[in-house]
């Protein structure tokens, strides 16, 4: 039996192996140049919108601002903390630590009067 091989690394194996893989990383760049491109266009329409900015405090600004403040900035309870800026979000329009106080349930319904409240510390 006589069977012919190709040696490899000769031009024909090397031209069957990576045609059909070129071609697919062309496809695979084609997409992620287009999918970078709907996305730019994405938050390019959602700039100036107010549902772009996040209100909520980061995971890892509500575990600084909870190590800082531990208790109710108003009346030192441990229980139902809730984080809250001050000011008040609607006027500065960021989430910044040394704007986000802790406050007990009660004491950040108070403050606000019946506005619904921020995010509840147990929370990620």
């Amino acid at each position: 039996m006589d069977v012919q091989r190709e040696a490899v690394g000769s031009p024909a194996s090397e031209c069957a192996d990576t045609r059909p893989l070129a071609s697919a990383l062309v496809e695979v760049a084609r997409r992620w140049a287009d999918a970078q491109f709907r996305l730019v266009m994405l938050a390019a329409e959602f700039a100036d919108s107010a549902e772009w900015v996040l209100e909520s405090p980061t995971t890892r600004q509500k575990r600084f601002v909870k190590e800082r403040d531990r208790t109710c900035r108003d009346c030192g309870s441990r229980e139902l903390l809730e984080y809250d800026h001050n000011p008040a979000h609607a006027k500065t329009g960021h989430t910044l630590t040394n704007e986000l106080e802790l406050r007990c349930a009660p004491c950040h319904h108070r403050r606000h009067r019946g506005r619904p409240s921020s995010s509840v510390v147990g929370e990620p």
